[in-house]
C-alpha cells in the first residue's frame, strides 16, 4: 500500500549535505506515493491531472548553495527527465553561487553596508582566499554568509521572491481536499531546513535563512500554522572521510553554529525581552 502524504510540506536543502538530505527525503516519499513505476497517484486519482513521478504540489523544495554543481545533483537524482515535472515542486535558488571571489563579495559588502557587517565581516588582510565561490563555500561560513548577504542586494525582496513559486504552490494545496483526511484538512504547515554545521555554505547561511524564511510564510501564508524544524547534520557524520585538519574545523564551526541555534530556539520556547533584539531580522 503506498503512502498518501497529506499535510503541507516544504523541504529547504542548505548546502551540499542538506541538498544531500532533501534528495533522500524526497526520494522517499516519491517512491511511498508514486510507487516503484511513478504511476501510483495518476493511476488511483486521475482527477489530479498528475504525470509519472509527480507529486502533489502542497509538496515543495527549495535547495540554496554557493555550489551550483551540488545544486543540480538534486535535479540528476529526479527519476524522470521531463524538467516540467521537476520544477512543479523543486526550486534551485543559485543567487549566492556567483562567479567572483570572496574578496572580491567582502569589499562590496564593507562599501555598501559597513554598520551591517562590521560585526561579523574580518578587515580583508585576515579573509580566506577562496575563489570562485561558485565552486563552494569550503569550510568557511563566513564565505556562505557574505554570499548570501551579497545575494539579498539592493534587498530582500529581489532574493526572497525564489520563493513565491513554491510557497503559490502550498497556498493553493492542488490535491489536498483529495488525499487529505476525511475529517478535513488542517492548516497547518510544516518546514524541514537541512543542512550540516561541519562545512561552509550551510554553516554559514542557516541562521539568517530561517529569519527570512519565517518572515516571508507568516507575512504571505497567515491562514496557516508552521511548524519549522532544523535538520542538523553534526561534524561526526563526515569524521571518516575528512582528514584531521578538517575534522578540527568541523568542529570549531559546529561549536559557534549548535551555540547559535540553541539560543534561537530557547527564544522561541521562552521569549526574553531584553535579548528580543538579537533575534529580529533586519
Amino acid at each position: 500500500m503506498a503512502l498518501e502524504v497529506n499535510q503541507r510540506l516544504l523541504f529547504v536543502g542548505l548546502g551540499g549535505t542538506g541538498i544531500n538530505a532533501t534528495i533522500e527525503l524526497e526520494s522517499m516519499i516519491r517512491k511511498e506515493m508514486c510507487g516503484p513505476d511513478g504511476t501510483f497517484l495518476t493511476r488511483k486519482h486521475p482527477e489530479l491531472e498528475l504525470r509519472p513521478f509527480e507529486l502533489p504540489q502542497y509538496i515543495q523544495t527549495v535547495l540554496i548553495d554557493t555550489d551550483s554543481s551540488a545544486i543540480a545533483k538534486h535535479r540528476s537524482a529526479f527519476q524522470s527527465k521531463n524538467d516540467d515535472i521537476y520544477f512543479q515542486t523543486a526550486t534551485q535558488i543559485s543567487d549566492l553561487s556567483v562567479a567572483q571571489a570572496y574578496s572580491s563579495i567582502a569589499q562590496g559588502l564593507r562599501s555598501i553596508m559597513p554598520e551591517d557587517v562590521k560585526s561579523w565581516l574580518p578587515k580583508s588582510e585576515s579573509e580566506p582566499n577562496v575563489s570562485p565561490i561558485s565552486a563552494g563555500a569550503g569550510q568557511f561560513p563566513l564565505v556562505g554568509r557574505a554570499s548570501l548577504f551579497n545575494a539579498l542586494q539592493p534587498n530582500a525582496e529581489s532574493f526572497l521572491s525564489n520563493f513565491d513559486k513554491a510557497i503559490n504552490n502550498i497556498s493553493q494545496a492542488k490535491g489536498l481536499s483529495t488525499l487529505g483526511p476525511s475529517g478535513g484538512v488542517a492548516p497547518d504547515l510544516y518546514i524541514y531546513v537541512a543542512f550540516s554545521v561541519a562545512g561552509g555554505t550551510g554553516t554559514g547561511i542557516y541562521y539568517d535563512i530561517l529569519h527570512l524564511l519565517e518572515e516571508k510564510i507568516r507575512r504571505e501564508l497567515p491562514s496557516l500554522t508552521t511548524y519549522i524544524f532544523p535538520l542538523v547534520l553534526l561534524p561526526q557524520a563526515f569524521e571518516e572521510e575528512q582528514l584531521t585538519n578538517q575534522v578540527r574545523f568541523s568542529k570549531l564551526n559546529a561549536g559557534f553554529a549548535i551555540s547559535d541555534l540553541a539560543q534561537l530556539i530557547d527564544q522561541q520556547n521562552a521569549p526574553k525581552e531584553e535579548i528580543e533584539d538579537n533575534f529580529i531580522q533586519t
